[in-house]
Parts: structure tokens; sequence; C-alpha cells
């Protein structure tokens, strides 16, 4: 699916607005008049709070019985300012262990009818009971006999539910017809992680696999989709008006990759939904997208959109294999999904746009933003424990994707590309149909060089969150050096307990090099603290000479040097930007801001690596050095208001108009920036206030406006006052639930107290460097 500091407050204020859902009654439908009768529904007659020792207390599901094959029917109706789905399903199982339970996931849908029978014969299995536990969104079956190892069962399930109360699970879209400007409505659904259960009870985790025999009930103007191709559409024989679309038997899958569309769209191979709560999503045979991400107008849009949309469509592509073929066995290894896709778009957008140099955006667009994130104590592991339903939602973030995607980069650039790909390719054969988890992964690929194992060195960095900087001290006399590896801090001042990690936070480090001769070596920190080496040239000796640290900043990790030679790499830039790769001009550069904006630097000393760029064409260090800026002008940012015009009133209004009418959805993002920027503070409060109205702007655009807003010096006290106003508003609004979002808060928190501290310590260096620059002219 398909995501950093201070500079987007609002961001980390989003993971603070968390829904707290309203249990609300639903009309109960019944879906075909056989399973109208009276006495289908067994009831639950007991409190199931007394069995909290019993398996449905646990998150996950036993291992008793396994899914065989669904056969669902679905009939979503959103037509005429409806807005429910119906359903039934049979599912066949296989009993591995005897048991006398069946656990199934659901969530926000009314189960209807319950019923067991054996497969082949249909005898009838008598049911004892039935119950829900919602704590981890089982619905509970007890037989009244033990069904014994080996028995094939089919279990037969009738539920409704709503189809407007999140756009997760199956949900009901709309949109404008942009010739007619009629308002039209689809059904669509976006299940991963865990929100097929929404949508039908099943066995809602990824290691669990199964085929699906799929039928959408649909109006006759409507077309259905689903993951396999339709075999046959007939009238409906329950309501003449309607048809039902039966498609072919699914391939073997994850619950999360299953998908259901009803819309009155033309289509090909791959569909973009007007309300879509992630990027886009790789279901099998129908990946779907956020229009913005798939959608590309070239006369409107521009070319970082159409970048956007190269690097999306690349990312989901490669989900066909690492994700639904090779699935990871549970979500504490989403990394092996997202973090893989996240490598990988890269080089299929390079294949298609060679120009673009994709293979060195890596490095701005992933690993460099994700590192900031690390750089907290409320960071996480990339392996990470998820223990309640609300934690796979959490694991969602910058982390698994970028992170994981970081140091896949890293470990190809030890291994090297031919034998790194190699070992992808044995464990994509191994595990291909299935599920894996990391240890799968480390052992398919083997050793780095004789005793030492990839298991060895990637679970320092897997197993244990942040980051590492190598402090390097040069010796005064001899070509040698000293690096020292310690924890990278966002604020080194924070206090982190060693014993939280396995490895006390160190890590295998391959310290490369590359001199100003072009002479290139490496050397191991194998979990030590501090190493000593030889070193072709010692900038302290020879003036002239360099030597940086991180080859193309393929490391995850950040160098630090002593104050003269900064100096001397700002010294050296100046004379000729052309003496190293851009790679490394953007790693010194966001090297040395984010070690001053951690306080292991002198801001002065930082600034003054950025002052070569003048005389730089390259686009990977004016991208490091932008972001770093950004932060200080966020930070110093002052919070005058500015005298209001009618001119921009009527402008304000106009813009607004053209959000409404326009087509391309790049256009309508870039309006809605774009209205965020008025210097009026009335037009903020009524941007705000819009932004609340869905008939208006998406739902799924609502945060963003927030973000734009308070990224406008004027607006950022206008929402944080909003927010506290209607923090109710909010909770009501937001998805995902709780939980999903208190490692988000810890982060804000974090950060905030962390924004405070700074702009204490470095105003006045900051404000004294840039008084001395200007009165030398280094700028002119």
């Amino acid at each position: 699916m398909g995501t950093q500091g201070n500079k987007r407050l609002i961001y980390f204020l989003v993971f603070l607005l968390i829904i707290v859902p309203v249990i609300v009654g639903v009309v109960v439908w019944h879906l075909t008049r056989q399973n109208c009768k009276e006495g289908t529904t067994v009831k639950s007659t007991t409190n199931p709070a007394i069995y909290g020792t019993e398996p449905w207390t646990n998150l996950r599901l036993p291992k008793s019985l396994m899914p065989v094959h669904y056969d669902i029917t679905l009939f979503p109706d959103f037509y005429d300012g409806n807005g429910w789905f119906y359903g039934n399903e049979s599912i066949e199982l296989k009993v591995k262990q005897q048991t006398t339970f069946i656990m199934i996931h659901f969530y926000y849908m009314n189960i209807t009818k319950t019923e067991l029978r054996k497969n082949g014969t249909n005898e009838i299995i008598k049911i004892k009971r039935t119950f829900p536990y919602k704590e981890n969104q089982f619905w509970v079956i007890e037989t009244e006999e033990p069904m014994r190892a080996g028995l094939g069962i089919v279990l037969d399930l009738q539920f409704d539910g709503s189809l407007t109360r999140a756009i997760v699970g199956l949900y009901k879209s709309t949109y404008v017809n942009s010739i007619t400007k009629e308002r039209r409505y689809l059904a669509a659904s976006k299940f991963e992680p865990v929100s097929a259960r929404r949508a039908f009870p099943c066995f809602d985790e990824p290691n669990i696999k199964a085929e699906y025999t799929v039928r959408l009930v649909h109006k006759q103007e409507y077309t259905a989709l689903s993951n396999m191709p339709d075999m046959h559409t007939s009238v409906w024989q329950h309501d003449p008006h309607f048809k039902i679309t039966t498609f072919q038997r699914s391939v073997k899958m994850s619950t999360y990759l299953v998908c259901f569309i009803v819309c009155d769209f033309e289509y090909l191979n791959m569909i973009a939904i007007p309300d879509f709560v992630s990027g886009a999503m790789e279901h099998w045979g129908l990946i779907t997208y956020r229009e913005t991400a798939m959608l590309f107008d070239p006369r409107e849009a521009s070319s970082a959109n159409k970048q956007r949309v190269a690097v999306v469509v690349a990312h989901e592509l490669a989900h066909q294999w690492f994700g639904n073929i090779v699935t990871m066995d549970w979500w504490d290894d989403l990394w092996l999904n997202e973090g893989f896709a996240s490598f990988m778009e890269y080089f299929g957008a390079n294949k298609s746009e060679p120009d673009w140099e994709m293979l060195s955006q890596f490095l701005t667009e992933d690993v460099q933003p994700v590192m900031i994130t690390d750089a907290g104590v409320s960071s996480h592991p990339i392996v990470v424990d998820v223990t309640n339903p609300s934690q796979i939602n959490e694991v969602f973030d910058s982390i698994s994707y970028s992170k994981g995607s970081a140091v896949i980069r890293m470990l190809e650039s030890i291994m090297g590309k031919q034998k790194f790909f190699k070992g992808i390719e044995a464990y994509l054969k191994a595990f291909a149909w299935g599920n894996a988890k990391t240890e799968n992964l480390w052992n398919k690929l083997g050793n780095i060089e004789d005793g030492l194992s990839v298991r060895d060195v990637m679970d320092t960095w897997t197993r244990q969150m942040g980051l590492p900087y190598i402090n390097i001290v040069f010796d005064s006399k001899l070509n040698k050096a000293t690096a020292t590896q310690k924890r990278f801090l966002a604020d080194k001042t924070t206090k982190f307990n060693e014993n939280r990690s396995p490895y006390r936070y160190k890590w295998y480090v391959l310290l490369d090099y590359i001199t100003s001769s072009s002479e290139t070596g490496k050397v191991w920190i194998k979990k030590q603290e501090t190493i000593t080496f030889d070193i072709p040239v010692n900038p302290i000796i020879n003036k002239n000479a360099w030597i940086k640290f991180n080859r193309e900043q393929t490391g995850f990790y950040r160098v630090n040097y002593p104050d003269d030679v900064w100096r001397n790499f700002a010294s050296e830039l100046n004379k000729n930007p052309e003496i190293m790769k851009d790679t490394d001009k953007s790693g010194l550069i966001n090297d040395a801001l984010n070690l001053a904006r951690g306080g292991y630097l002198s801001y002065d000393i930082a600034l003054e690596i950025t002052t070569f760029l003048d005389k730089e064409y390259g686009y990977l260090p004016w991208k490091s050095a932008i972001e770093g800026l950004e932060y200080i002008e966020k930070m110093l940012m002052g919070s005058a208001s500015w005298k209001s015009h009618d001119s921009e009133a009527a402008d304000w209004d106009t813009m607004m108009k053209r959000y409404i009418s326009a087509t391309v959805p790049q256009e309508k993002i870039k309006l809605l920036y774009g209205m965020a920027q008025t210097k009026n503070i009335q037009l903020l409060h009524r941007y705000v206030d819009y932004a609340k109205n869905e008939s208006l702007i998406r739902s799924q655009d609502f945060f963003s406006v927030l973000q734009y807003i308070a990224g406008n010096p004027v607006g950022t006290s206008i929402v944080w006052n909003w927010i506290r106003s209607n923090w109710d508003y909010l909770i009501s609004r937001k998805y995902p639930e709780a939980g999903s979002g208190a490692r988000g808060r810890e982060q804000a928190l974090e950060s905030i107290k962390r924004n405070i501290i700074w702009v204490k310590k470095n105003k006045q260096i900051i404000n004294d460097w840039i008084c001395v620059c200007f009165d030398q002219s280094i700028f002119s």
C-alpha cells in the first residue's frame, strides 16, 4: 500500500484523532427467501465474560480447523439513498484437530443465521451456542459434540451490515459524472489489514489462505468486479430488476486480498476509486487505486504527479510477488510485504522512466525522511509484536514501508546485486503460494561472507528500533581513524533504557568510504562500540584531501566528523561541487542538518555545508537541504497576521468553484493546497468548516486540508484552536480505532517537547549565522 518531523505538526496530530465507534442496531434483512424461515438464528444465551481463559480470549485463531473454500453471495444496496449490504456464505472447512469450537472474525455486522453441516452428506451438526467476543472480533460457535480430526464440514452464515460507516470494509463511494454533473454511487472494498471481517465473516489472518467463489447482485446498468474474471451474468431470481454475476473460483489467497466492486465505470484491468483510504491496494486480479495515484492528465497534472502514478503502480505490481504469491505469516512481519514493494517500486519506475533517476531518489524519498521518525524513542522495530487488532493497523507506518525498504537497500549494497537477487529468487520460489517469516528470508539469503550470516547482521536492524551514528576521530599523526557507534536520537539529551533492545542498541555496521582520490574501502563494526582502523588519507594531516564515510549513503546510519573536517567539506564543495556524487553530497547535507537538529553539531557548522548550493545543479543535494531548512523555517516562523483584502476573498471563492468543477484528481489536490495559503483569517475559518462538508470535500482529504491550513503561519493557531473545540467531532470521524493511534500520540508528544527545546537552544545561533553570512556576502 502502498509515509516527518515537526514540519508537519498536524500530521502527528492526525494520530490523535481516534474514532470511538457507536454500536447501532441495523435492520435484519434475509438475502434469500429460503433463509427467511424462523428458527435459523442461534442466539447467545450465555455471558461470555466468564470464559476469560477460553480460546477466544487469544488474539490468534487456533489451527484446529482451516477453510478450504468460501462461496459468497453479496448484495450491496447503495441505490436510491440506501446504504446496506446483505450476504450469505458457505465455507468449506477441514478439521485438523478435534474441537468443539469454531471462531470466525466479524466486525460491525449482524450475523443472522449460523448452521453447520457435514460436507458431502449435508448432515446437520448440532450447535450448542453462539456468541460474539468483541475484544478479538470473534463470532464463537460451540457444537454439541466434538468434531473429529479429518472431518470436512460446511459453515453456513447469513449476515448484513452498513455501507456508510467508514471507507474500509465494503462501503459506498460517490462521485460526480463530469459530463452530466449527476451524483453517482458505487460499492467498493478495502480490506487490508483486518477489514474483510467488516464485509463477510471470515478467518481474517494472512496465513489462513483459501479459494473463493464470489457472486455479486447488482442493477442491470452496473458492472460487478472481483478478483477473477466473471463466468456469467443472469437475472437474479429474487428480483428481475437486478442481475447476479458469478466469478471464477479464485486462486488461493489471504482474506485481505479479496475485492468486491459494483460500479458504472468503464474499465480495463485496473480501477480508480473516488473514495479510497489508501494510495492503492494490490488485490489479486483487481488492483484498486485512489484517483490521484492512477489517473493522469498530461495537460493539467505535473511531472511530479506523473512520477507518483508510476511509483504507485510499480509498488502494487511488486506486491503480486511480495505479498500475494509470498505473504507474510503474520502482521509482525508486514515489512516483508511493504518493505519489499517499497524497495522494488524504484526498479519498476526506473525501468519505465530512466531519466527520472529513481534509484537515486530512493535516498531522499524514503531513507532520509524515515531516519527522522526512527530517531525518536517512541519508534518501533521493523519486526514488531502485535497483540491486539488495533495494533495491526498501527504497524502500517513509515517504519514498515520506508525503513523496511531502506535496510533492504543497505543489504543489497552489502551483498552485491547479483548475490542478493539470487537469494531473493530462492526465497520467492521456496514460499510461493504460502507464507513466510523474516527468518525464512535470512535463511535463503545465507551468508554475507564466511562466518558472517545475513541473519546475524540484519536482526540488529529489524529487531530493534532506531539507528546509529558513527562518530569519526582521526589520528593526529598516522593514517588511522577511530569509529564509535552510538544510538542516534532526535535529541541527544533524551534518556533511554538500553535494556529495551536485545542488542543494547548496537548494530552490525559496514562502514565504507570514498576518498578525494577515488580510493574506496570498508570495515565492519560488529556490534562493538569502538574500532580503530587504517585509512588511505587523513584530512587532519592533509587539509586538501577528504574521506567521506557511508559511500553513496547506502547505510542506514549517520556519520559525524570533527568540526574542522566538516568545514573542510564545505570549503572543498564551494571550490568544486563536482568532487563527489550527488548521493554523497545529499548525505553530507542531511547528516549535518540532522546532527545539528539533535544537538550533536553546532548549527553554524551544519549550515556552512549548504553554502555551495548556489553552484549546485543536482536535485538530491537541493532536496536534502530544503527538507532540513524547512524544519528551521517552521520552528522560527512568526505568527503575525496579515490584512485581508476583498480581492483575495474573491480569488479564494474562484478557487473553490474551480475545485468543485475540476475533474483531474491532481488538480483538485493542488487547489485544496492553494486555498490553504490565503492570509485572510476569515477565509481559513470558512475553509475548515467547508472541509467538514463531505458533499464539498471528500472525507479522505479532510485531514490533508487541516494539514495544509496548519502549514500556513496564519492557519496554525486556527487549526489548533479548532481541534480543541471540535475534539468530539474528530473522535467520531477518525479511522482507525483508538488503539491504532497510541504510538502516534507518543510520537506527537515527543516531537512537540523536542521542538520546544530546539527553539530555545538554536534560535539565536541560527540568527547570528544568517547575519554573518549576509555581512560577508556569502549568498551574493
